[in-house]
């Protein structure tokens, strides 16, 4: 079991550092990156919405982190 969690641990982490680098992804490039990978601009209102997806997951996964074994629905999300 602690070697599950420890599997566990290590993939929250990989998927905490994806989430942020798509957060700043998302607010911080400029439209020519953002429309290299198709995702056109629609009056702000579509990047203003992915802007906030990311950083949630991982303010999620940041909680779940702190105990795994109470928290495994969060990760099973």
């Amino acid at each position: 079991m602690q070697k599950n969690l420890a599997c566990i641990r290590l993939l929250l982490g990989v998927g905490i550092s994806q989430f942020l680098l798509w957060f700043l992804i998302f607010c911080f490039s400029p439209q020519k990156i953002l429309a290299a990978i198709s995702l056109p601009e629609n009056g702000g209102m579509f990047l203003r919405l992915y802007r906030v997806l990311p950083l949630a997951w991982a303010i999620l996964f940041l909680f779940a982190l702190k105990d795994i074994g109470k928290n495994i629905a969060i990760i099973n999300a």
